[in-house]
């Protein structure tokens, strides 16, 4: 089906439907993020600077030391600049790329992500969640073959 042939009602649906996605992924990724810490250092974000204090230093020095290996590893293997995406990269999307953004980079910078907070590496939460919410819509755009106004549309209902 093309996109010409959804009306307003559809658009709406489609358009809550990929919100309400977006708004999954962030939930999930802020719960990865607890789960590898709790996992890690045996607590979520809220008690993890008392708890560290408890832990060998060793442990404290080795953890984000691992994590940002891995983060290497996966950046280096999955994207082809070896880089994470975010904020930015949405919106040349947005403008260059018919409201769409890099399917498996995205994924990957997600995964980097969420293993650098997890491991208690320096991060922002808000850059993939916004790119996460951007390859959601870029998917459903593609999957209805959504011009690049649609695109653009549905991006937007996804990273607000």
């Amino acid at each position: 089906m093309r996109w010409s042939d959804l009306g307003g009602v559809r658009f709406w649906a489609i358009a809550l439907a990929v919100g309400l996605a977006a708004g999954t992924a962030a939930l999930g990724f802020r719960l990865g993020i607890t789960t590898l810490q709790t996992v890690l250092y045996g607590t979520d974000d809220m008690m993890l600077a008392t708890v560290a204090g408890r832990l060998p230093w060793w442990w404290v020095l080795a953890i984000p030391i691992l994590g940002g290996l891995v983060v290497g590893l996966i950046l280096d293997r999955f994207t082809p600049d070896a880089r994470v995406r975010a904020v930015a990269d949405v919106i040349g999307g947005a403008a260059l790329d018919r409201g769409r953004v890099e399917g498996r980079a995205g994924l990957a910078s997600a995964a980097a992500s969420l293993i650098t907070l997890g491991s208690g590496g320096s991060s922002g939460r808000e850059g993939p969640v916004v790119h996460l919410a951007a390859i959601i819509s870029s998917w459903v755009s593609d999957r209805i073959g959504a011009d690049g106004i649609t695109g653009r549309d549905l991006l937007g209902c996804a990273v607000a």
